[in-house]
């Protein structure tokens, strides 16, 4: 009966040890079922798809800024060439204009010394009124190329100033654009930080939850429902066999050494002996 009793009690501490070892793993693996959802909820709060949509979205807007910057920068040259190509035409119009007020002062001064021919040499009068005639057709003529060359580089310079007014304005489209470009450019890197922050938290989000999981996975071996309930009819059989036993033990003691034979009444839960002789 003691051995029994001894085993009973050992069974017993066992399977109190075995249910604490459960309610703890039960326990630990709710515990870092809750963190998980935790670190999921604070994945999930990261946003990361809006953040990498947000970058490339201002990306896109950036190569727009860039291709019209692009695309105003390549209407400048040309306009600069034009300009130039005036300029060497003014110089060269300059330089006829000087050619002619030279071929003028000569004419000037070969009318001059025409008329004092003239006044000199009567005799020759005809000559020299002829000479006249064609001097002041030549000064005429040389004045009307002025004029005509004068008109040309007012139209020139009229021009190049409508070239330079839309340069300045390609100019100032530029500015305008560039300034828009480099404050987008700002935000597209703000933009490239929260998505590295972001990704930066959820990997170690990630390695957190795979801890956990790990952890969750350490404690499955410890649920043992079954091993507990074998062992708890283990000793509800021990438990049950207490009584069969001590009615052995009352049966041999009083049985008397032989003395007779022993009859077991059970009254209520009293257990009578009857001995006999």
């Amino acid at each position: 009966m003691g051995t029994v009793k001894a085993a009973i009690a050992r069974k017993n501490l066992a399977a109190d040890e075995l249910q604490a070892i459960i309610d703890g793993a039960k326990a630990e693996i709710a515990r870092l079922q809750s963190e998980i959802a935790r670190v999921q909820k604070a994945r999930d709060d990261l946003a990361l798809p809006h953040l990498l949509k947000r970058v490339n979205d201002l990306v896109a807007q950036l190569q727009t800024f860039y291709d019209k910057i692009n695309a105003v920068k390549a209407q400048i040259p040309p306009e600069e060439a034009r300009i130039a190509g005036y300029l060497q035409e003014i110089s060269i119009l300059e330089k006829q204009n000087n050619d002619n007020r030279n071929r003028i002062s000569n004419d000037n001064l070969k009318l001059t010394q025409t008329n004092n021919l003239i006044k000199d040499l009567e005799t020759r009068l005809q000559e020299a009124r002829n000479l006249q005639a064609n001097l002041a057709a030549s000064i005429v003529a040389a004045q009307a190329a002025i004029n005509d060359n004068n008109t040309k580089i007012a139209n020139i310079r009229a021009t190049i100033d409508e070239i330079n007014a839309k340069i300045r304005a390609l100019q100032d489209t530029r500015d305008a654009l560039s300034k828009s470009a480099n404050s987008l450019e700002v935000d597209v890197q703000r933009a490239r930080t929260d998505l590295s922050v972001a990704q930066a938290k959820d990997q170690t989000y990630l390695d957190q939850i795979r801890e956990f999981q790990r952890l969750i996975n350490a404690q499955q071996p410890r649920l043992v429902d079954d091993d507990l309930r074998k062992l708890r009819d283990l000793i509800n059989n021990l438990n049950n066999s207490l009584p069969k036993i001590q009615n052995q033990i009352n049966r041999e003691y009083y049985y008397c050494y032989g003395a007779g034979k022993v009859e077991t009444i059970n009254t209520g839960s009293v257990v009578v002996y009857v001995v006999k002789g």
